[in-house]
């Protein structure tokens, strides 16, 4: 494999709109940064993040900078 092929075709749970509305928040960078920090962290635990009450357990996590789902 070269690097990123297994994640080639992988998608995350969960997309801008879930997050604006689980946490009430305005669309904008923010969201976009938010995703950004799930598929990163869905690089190294892939499993884990493919379950969208995880996702969103990392993204209160990192709102609130309390602990994230891993």
């Amino acid at each position: 494999f070269e690097i990123g092929d297994i994640m080639y075709g992988y998608k995350l749970v969960v997309n801008g709109d879930d997050i604006m509305n689980a946490f009430g928040i305005k669309p904008g960078p923010q969201v976009k940064d938010l995703l950004g920090s799930l598929i990163e962290s869905a690089f190294v635990f892939p499993e884990i993040y493919k379950k969208k009450d995880c996702c969103l357990m990392k993204i209160e996590g990192i709102l609130n900078n309390t602990i994230e789902c891993y």
